[in-house]
């Protein structure tokens, strides 16, 4: 496969190959310009328009299975998490409006309820969406400082749980049905009984 590189005045915050994609193999960009785009993955030519939002672009995740179809979820510094479809790049419905910049969001498929979006956002705040109809589902789980990450944990021990860490420099439990917390916040480097894990921020800000 020949290389290829897209040169542009913003900075490109990431990508991902989606083999899979409508049309073949393709890649997946984000960028400070408050765009996602496709991009044929063996020529390097950009596909269709771009997927606009009002702010810096933060993530971006192809999501072939998702209920309306093979569709794109992008989140930004717009406050904003949207829908596109995968092939024509059209947005679908209104958008997920967090009120504060979206630091990361994730498609979960398997949530308790159906499937969903978990989000993060600087406003401190990790919340569930459902996935087909875009509504919030719940108050959502406040931490004391921006938020940072956050996994779904269907497997862990007492059932499943989502697990979150933020610049307050805890990492906390919650249930994955209701949004409640679980235990005592796992202090930085700080061994967590509650949630019987041992693990400092650095390396969940890894994972």
């Amino acid at each position: 496969m020949p290389p290829w590189s897209i040169s542009t005045q913003y900075k490109v915050l990431g990508a991902q190959y989606a083999p899979d994609a409508p049309g073949g193999p393709r890649v997946l960009s984000w960028s400070q310009d408050q765009t996602v785009r496709w991009w044929n993955a063996v020529t390097g030519q950009q596909i269709g328009w771009p997927m606009s939002q009002e702010g810096t672009v933060h993530g971006a995740q192809f999501v072939p299975e998702a209920p309306g179809g093979p569709s794109v979820l992008s989140w930004s510094g717009d406050g904003t998490m949207r829908w596109w479809d995968a092939a024509s790049g059209q947005q679908l419905g209104d958008p997920m409006r967090h009120g504060r910049w979206v630091a990361g969001a994730r498609y979960v498929p398997d949530a308790p309820g159906g499937p969903r979006v978990l989000s993060w956002s600087a406003g401190a705040t990790m919340r569930w969406w459902d996935a087909a109809t875009g509504q919030p589902l719940g108050a959502g789980s406040q931490h004391e400082g921006w938020g940072l990450g956050a996994r779904f944990i269907p497997a862990a021990p007492s059932g499943p749980r989502v697990v979150t860490w933020s610049d307050d420099q805890t990492l906390r439990w919650w249930d994955a049905a209701t949004g409640q917390p679980i235990g005592a916040p796992c202090g930085m480097g700080a061994r967590c009984g509650a949630c019987g894990l041992s693990s400092t921020l650095s390396m969940a800000r890894a994972s």
